[in-house]
């Protein structure tokens, strides 16, 4: 079985659709998609079929700041920061320094956004197995569940609460309990896709400084793609930073595939 896997980064996701091209044009199938984060966002697009490209790269080309949040924010952080977060208090400082109202963005916006572009019957109605991971904060544990774990009408919850990176994204209500970001607990989910029985996976990482993973670079069963140079900010949604990582992705993708002889 093979997987791809993609890790979280914000805005910084753009990088992946970039892969999904050079994924598309290479012919390269799958049969599961596990997602943390933003990761979680393309794992459902990518889950619908190869024939969802296009749909999924108009939306990224498209998307704005007030799609994913109503509130006035801007980030001047790398992805590294903001999953240090929880490590550095200095960190935690400087994001609610620019989002001190609620210690969290609200994401209305961004759940309306996800309900209108995600095709919930084709997801479910797939060849492909979407999957993905958050954390439950209420009843403090990881979560890894696949979309044949969780109910149709509470998958857009699932998808936004494995978005939801505090101090910067609200923690997700679903029900009575509350969900943070996957990515806190592994935000390249590697081992759960093996769990899921895939035996050969093409990992999309988004961190550019130190991969996630990095003891799994050289894996019999892994392709490693990560980026070759800075992506950017983790939460601009600037459409010059999009279109770039766009590209930055595919030709990363294109290097790494045709080395590997997939």
């Amino acid at each position: 079985m093979r997987a791809i896997v993609l890790g979280g980064g914000g805005s910084l996701g753009a990088y992946q659709i970039g892969v999904w091209k050079a994924l598309k044009e290479l012919e390269v199938n799958y049969d599961l998609v596990v997602g943390t984060s933003i990761g979680a966002v393309n794992s459902a697009l990518m889950a619908q079929g190869i024939n969802t490209y296009d749909f999924a790269k108009e939306l990224w080309d498209n998307i704005t700041i007030k799609d994913v949040t109503t509130d006035d924010i801007e980030m001047y952080m790398d992805f590294t920061d903001l999953y240090n977060t929880i490590k550095s208090f200095a960190s935690i400082i400087r994001v609610i320094k620019y989002n001190f109202k609620t210690l969290g963005a609200d994401t209305t916006n961004f759940k309306k956004y996800l309900a209108e572009h995600i095709n919930l019957d084709k997801l479910y109605n797939s060849d492909i197995l979407f999957a993905l991971n958050t954390i439950n904060i209420t009843i403090p544990h990881v979560v890894n569940k696949t979309i044949n774990e969780i109910p149709k009408k509470q998958l857009i919850d699932y998808i936004i609460a494995s978005c939801s990176a505090i101090p910067v994204l609200q923690p997700h209500k679903i029900g009575f309990q509350k969900f943070i970001d996957g990515g806190y607990a592994d935000n390249l989910a590697i081992d759960y896709a093996r769990e899921l029985g895939a035996d050969e996976i093409i990992a999309v990482d988004l961190n550019y400084l130190k991969p996630t993973h990095e003891e799994e670079m050289e894996s019999d069963d892994i392709i490693y793609i990560f980026p070759s140079e800075p992506l950017g900010s983790f939460f601009s949604f600037n459409q010059q930073e999009i279109q770039q990582n766009q590209i930055i992705g595919y030709k990363d993708a294109m290097t790494t595939l045709l080395l590997k002889k997939i």
